[in-house]
């Protein structure tokens, strides 16, 4: 029974991992199960016992870069860190994550609008669910203590991630050469200072 599970196991990765090469190479709509079952080596019969469809594949494959995605932000988050320095870590996370998982990120980025997802959406919103109440757990407390500006969640992880993001899209489709990682830094003292609460300096009067 052991090497049975392993076994479906091995298959169903097998699947995944041919899918993936196969999505990037050709894109989405090109690839067809009959490639993907010939260069994995399996049957069709296991690819939809274990999928059902192409868009089921996909699908798995989608949420499951998007948890491994979500785990790098916050698994490994500091305990209890300051508001810049948990500002500093969801930036590299991210970054970290995307040039270490390349296929995935870029496969994830370019079908997250896709109406194959739909079926879906319903784990992609839970599974998103959880990244989001991480992060609030987090910011929370440095929002009451007045560490942290009070922005909407959406708003507060555009700034954080978004111009990271932009960067990374432009190197997975090839057009930039240079390591996002070498940026890191810039795009944290730019979140840095839109979104920890400066300290406020007295206006002096001078005497005349």
């Amino acid at each position: 029974m052991q090497f049975e599970s392993q076994h479906l196991s091995t298959t169903r990765q097998s699947l995944l991992d041919t899918a993936l090469n196969f999505f990037t190479l050709v894109g989405y709509e090109a690839a067809t199960v009959a490639a993907i079952c010939q260069s994995s080596g399996v049957s069709n019969g296991s690819f939809f016992h274990h999928f059902g469809s192409k868009e089921g594949l996909a699908g798995t494959l989608f949420l499951e870069a998007l948890r491994s995605y979500h785990a790098a932000l916050v698994e490994e988050l500091p305990i209890n860190p300051t508001a810049p320095e948990g500002i500093a870590w969801l930036i590299a996370a991210h970054v970290r994550w995307v040039v270490a998982h390349r296929a995935e990120a870029r496969f994830m980025f370019e079908q997250v609008r896709s109406e194959w997802l739909a079926p879906i959406q319903v784990e992609r919103q839970a599974t998103n669910m959880v990244l989001a109440k991480a992060i609030e757990a987090w910011r929370k407390p440095l929002i009451e203590k007045g560490e942290l500006e009070n922005t909407p969640p959406l708003a507060f992880f555009s700034q954080v991630i978004g111009p990271a993001q932009l960067l990374c899209r432009v190197w997975l489709s090839s057009q930039a050469d240079s390591d996002p990682m070498q940026h890191v830094e810039f795009f944290t003292n730019c979140a840095i200072r839109a979104l920890v609460t400066q300290p406020k300096t007295a206006n002096k009067r001078t005497k005349s």
